[in-house]
């Protein structure tokens, strides 16, 4: 063998060697590696099933299901779908602590569309929170679907129906077209603002002067006579009357145009 075939033949050996030890170098990096994710991957497993069972998911998934109860006892009136409940503080802040029994709910009076405030307790704990919660209502209400003219007489063509959050709605609001038509306006309305009773005044439907017929007592103990009206008035107003024979003068609730009455309790 020549000396450079030898010199050749160490090379060779030493480079196969290197090559060894760069795969096994390789194997060790790619199975520490994998471990790494492997790892990795158990945390985040473990870490989501912690976070469920966290005292917010807890005391998250109590108070829906009291909202769920508030909604059939006190808003039963509406659509579920049409009624919405949001705490106003985060759960951060209201913090509600690892809870062994249930959380109980306990509401400030009766809610109503708006704020409110609820009592919330652990059981087996002195713990206690005031949480406000806000409650939407959602109804369709009569709104203009036009500009509109103070001193019109409203008619139904002008207004349509729009879904509306009623705790907004401080000043009231017709859940009817028919209710408001021929009712007199009192301001000038943009188009799509909500019709108010302020707003929407019902007509007079006896004017100071007029002659009405009155009805006292009831059943066989019904007496009619006639009377003059001392003052204008619309249906379910109460107006003083003076009776045309004795010229005394009363008080009597108008039932309808030109009809009024002793008793109330015939509107």
């Amino acid at each position: 063998m020549t000396p450079h075939e030898n010199k050749h033949r160490r090379l060779f050996g030493q480079n196969n060697r290197i090559s060894i030890d760069f795969v096994s170098l390789s194997a060790m990096i790619r199975n520490y590696l994998m471990s790494i994710a492997m790892f990795l991957c158990l945390l985040l497993i473990t870490g989501t099933g912690y976070a469920e069972n966290t005292p917010q998911k807890q005391f998250s998934s109590q108070i829906n299901h009291y909202f769920e109860e508030t909604q059939l006892t006190f808003f039963n009136y509406v659509p579920t779908k049409d009624v919405e409940f949001s705490l106003k503080q985060t759960l951060e802040q209201i913090s509600p602590p690892i809870c062994g029994g249930a959380y109980q709910f306990e509401w400030r009076g009766n809610p109503g569309p708006g704020n409110n405030t609820l009592k919330a307790i652990c059981e087996n704990s002195s713990w206690q929170r005031y949480i406000s919660v806000n409650v939407k209502v959602f109804k369709f209400v009569v709104v203009s679907n036009k500009p509109l003219t103070r001193g019109m007489v409203i008619e139904a063509s002008f207004l349509q129906l729009r879904r509306a959050d009623i705790s907004q709605l401080r000043l009231g609001y017709f859940e009817s077209i028919a209710e408001v038509t021929g009712f007199n306006l009192q301001r000038t309305l943009k188009s799509g603002q909500v019709l108010t009773p302020f707003i929407a005044k019902a007509p007079d439907v006896v004017k100071r002067g007029d002659w009405v017929s009155v009805s006292s007592g009831k059943g066989a103990l019904l007496i009619s006579t006639t009377g003059e009206a001392m003052k204008n008035g619309k249906i379910g107003d109460q107006i003083p009357v003076k009776n045309l024979k004795s010229k005394t003068i009363f008080r009597a609730w108008i039932i309808k145009k030109g009809v009024v009455s002793t008793r109330q309790d015939d509107l």
